[in-house]
């Protein structure tokens, strides 16, 4: 009886432990916030972020953006969009393609 409630206690304590290490969304606006900072530093205007979405394959294709990174497609108030890519986990960079990469595009 005793190993059996030994048992339960350390199971528990590692799903605590594991449940702890899971992502955390960031708070409200702290995307939008990175974007138009990142869209900024790459020298294009962006006065406010309006929306993002995860970029597609068809949204990267030709635009030169390296494998294994997360992209976004951002559209900013002055109705400019723009490809936005950045390594988000820490890991080797995947080319020498410098992030973050912002291009221009079309929708």
């Amino acid at each position: 009886m005793r190993i059996a409630a030994v048992i339960v206690g350390v199971a528990a304590l590692a799903l605590v432990s594991s449940a702890g290490q899971a992502d955390i969304a960031p708070p409200p606006g702290e995307m939008e916030r990175m974007l138009q900072t990142m869209i900024q530093n790459a020298g294009y205007s962006c006065a406010k972020v309006l929306s993002f979405e995860k970029a597609t394959d068809r949204d990267t294709a030709g635009a030169g953006v390296p494998i294994g990174v997360d992209t976004s497609v951002v559209d900013c108030a002055e109705g400019k969009s723009y490809l936005v890519a950045w390594q988000a986990h820490p890991q080797p960079p995947p080319t020498d393609v410098r992030l973050p990469f912002v291009k221009p595009i079309r929708k």
